[in-house]
């Protein structure tokens, strides 16, 4: 493999690394403001349809438990990607899967308990090991995901 490609190769996850630590570093009402918004855009769209008929109390516990969800769901989410760019990235080498899951697992859960240590250290935010846990859950799905396209696309090709 030549040497501009195998740096090249690394770009992406590189990416998602800076994109997730930027994320890590907004402070408490930041991240909450970000969540929020996409968390009344989407209780907004479901307000709209015909046949729900949603009460004031019922928009306020089902904002509360979207809000959750939605901020879950974006730790799953960025982890994902960063185990597909890793998964990737690694593929270049010729890395097998056995070794490519570890690798990417291992670095996954070491980056995710970083970030919530760092997270400690900004105003209003906290370090939370279920977070790790739910980013560790990213990363499987980001893993899993990869095996199955390459696994998928070598035995139909």
């Amino acid at each position: 493999m030549k040497k501009l490609k195998r740096v090249w190769v690394w770009m992406p996850a590189i990416l998602i690394l800076f994109l997730i630590y930027n994320f890590s570093a907004a402070n408490g009402l930041q991240s909450s403001a970000m969540s929020s918004n996409l968390t009344e855009k989407i209780i907004n769209f479901f307000i709209r349809v015909p046949f729900l008929d949603f009460k004031p109390a019922q928009e306020k516990i089902s904002f509360q438990v979207l809000h959750i969800f939605v901020r879950k769901l974006g730790h799953v989410t960025e982890y994902a990607a960063l185990a597909l760019s890793m998964a990737f990235a690694l593929y270049q080498y010729q890395v097998n899967n056995g070794r490519l899951i570890v690798w990417c697992m291992a670095f996954g859960f070491f980056y995710a308990c970083t970030d919530e240590v760092h997270q400690l250290f900004i105003l209003g935010r906290s370090g939370q090991f279920t977070d790790v846990l739910i980013d560790s859950l990213g990363m499987i799905f980001g893993v899993l995901f990869f095996t199955y396209l390459f696994t998928f696309s070598i035995t139909s090709a």
